[in-house]
């Protein structure tokens, strides 16, 4: 999820740099996606790339929390393999969407 996210910022570089809610470091230059981490990429896309109607912004997060769980020795949950299956095909209908978002090479 993280590199889709860096890709499709990427992309469109140019309108990342030029967007108010571009990620800065602390003086005040543009972050390059690449280096950004993944909450703070979150965050820039739900201010400035999801449309309203778009669920994109609570999944991502679903995501992130399952994900983190790999880092830490407390006992979590992450879900079951039913909603790890359905994630997969979120994640693909997700892919598709983004694709259809950026120019035809």
């Amino acid at each position: 999820m993280e590199g889709t996210l860096k890709w499709l910022a990427c992309v469109y570089y140019d309108d990342y740099c030029q967007d108010q809610n571009a990620i800065r470091d602390k003086r005040g230059a543009t972050v390059d996606p690449s280096g950004v981490a993944f909450d703070r990429l979150r965050v820039f896309f739900q201010k400035s790339v999801w449309a309203p109607h778009d669920a994109y912004d609570s999944w991502i997060l679903e995501i992130q929390r399952r994900r983190n769980a790999i880092h830490a020795f407390a006992d979590r949950a992450i879900g079951t393999f039913d909603e790890f299956y359905e994630a997969v095909r979120k994640y693909a209908e997700f892919l598709q969407d983004m694709d259809n978002r950026v120019p035809y090479p």
